[in-house]
């Protein structure tokens, strides 16, 4: 029964059943009332005024208050999720009911439940309000117990407003140790040329990044039908400064699953590259520098010389004492030249020896040709100027 003081806005009520105003000052002034009296005022005026905002979100915002800190499974939980479901009749437009009640949906730890409402809101909300629901779906979606897959298509729909957070889900994908989709996600970003990394990441990062992923995942990226011969060779072409690391991350794919004779042909091939690389940069010193150009020719022959090209190795020493402009980098180069042919001959009469002979030969040969340029000093350089002014 209403008490005295109450008779007052009892009987105003009674004229005006439909002014917010006399129900919020009424509610106000009954601020020391017990719980269940507040509550069954507030009922009281949503039943006459069930659109008002304001009462609903002063409403729930007291039963939030008063169930905060009560068990997940605790009957309050249930009543309030109910009193959210009442509101969403008329406030179905308003976000902020919407989020409040996803929350609690996620306190009480109902996944499926929540993952309804998520798209209960999606659909109900404007796109424009999409934006507030999303970071919490996310938050949603990062808590443990989630499966997998259910995040995965979360993320799907996600990316379809928000592309350029696309290293998000990658991210996600790789602590949920999904490879195949992951390294599917990353070489899409490259192939997108109007694609931005939020995080600040060039191009070549995530290149790196992606040929990382597939050499260390092999079985899981086959599976998804990604082309990674095309995609690492592409990566080598685009980027010489990282050639090496490409051609032996496609070399260590081919290994990983098992193709040792394909990840054979890769080094074979990956190392003529890299060798045309190194005579185009010693040909390029060569004619650019005044100075040393002795010394360049012969690192250049002696590159040759490691990797078994002999006749390669003789032309440039012949090329080289024809393009010398100095009487010191002739001696150089002669002196080099005249070595490797006591070498090459040392070796040829060793190989008519027994193996002792041989293996005696063959040392003293490597010892006059490999460190040559390495015991090469300045003087023997001047004593042979001296003989040949």
């Amino acid at each position: 029964m209403p008490s005295e003081d109450d008779l007052l806005y009892e009987e105003e009520l009674l004229r005006n059943p439909y002014s917010l105003k006399m129900w919020w000052r009424y509610i106000t002034a009954r601020a020391d009332a017990s719980e269940r009296r507040r509550h069954l005022l507030f009922e009281r005026a949503l039943r006459a005024l069930p659109g008002s905002y304001k009462l609903w979100h002063a409403y729930l915002s007291e039963r939030r208050a008063a169930v905060r800190g009560l068990a997940p499974n605790h009957p309050a939980l249930t009543a309030l999720a109910h009193t959210y479901e009442r509101s969403l009749v008329t406030m179905h437009k308003m976000p902020r009911v919407w989020l409040d009640y996803l929350q609690l949906l996620m306190d009480m730890k109902k996944v499926t439940q929540a993952r309804r409402m998520f798209d209960r809101a999606l659909a109900a909300l404007p796109i424009t309000q999409h934006d507030r629901v999303w970071v919490l779906y996310l938050h949603f979606l990062a808590q443990p117990g989630i499966p997998v897959e259910t995040a995965v298509r979360v993320y799907r729909r996600y990316l379809q407003l928000e592309p350029t957070h696309a290293e998000e889900f990658v991210a996600y994908l790789k602590q949920k140790e999904r490879w195949g989709e992951a390294a599917k996600r990353l070489s899409g970003m490259l192939n997108d040329d109007t694609f931005r990394s939020i995080e600040g990441k060039s191009k070549h990062q995530l290149w790196l990044e992606l040929c990382e992923l597939i050499t260390k995942h092999p079985a899981e990226v086959l599976a998804e039908r990604i082309d990674v011969d095309a995609i690492l060779r592409g990566g080598i072409r685009k980027y010489k400064d990282e050639v090496g690391r490409l051609w032996t991350a496609l070399a260590d794919f081919h290994i990983r699953r098992g193709a040792f004779e394909v990840a054979r042909d890769v080094y074979e091939e990956g190392l003529a590259t890299v060798g045309r690389l190194w005579t185009a940069l010693a040909d390029f010193h060569i004619r650019r520098e005044a100075f040393e150009v002795g010394r360049l020719w012969t690192a250049l022959a002696d590159f040759h010389i490691r990797r078994g090209a002999f006749e390669v190795a003789r032309d440039v020493y012949e090329e080289g004492l024809a393009a010398v402009a100095t009487v010191r980098d002739f001696g150089l180069l002669f002196d080099a030249l005249s070595h490797f042919e006591e070498s090459l001959l040392a070796a040829k009469l060793a190989a008519g020896g027994d193996d002792d002979g041989a293996m005696e030969t063959d040392e003293a040969a490597e010892d006059d040709g490999a460190d040559f340029l390495l015991t090469d000093s300045d003087d023997d350089v001047d004593l042979r100027l001296a003989h040949n002014p």
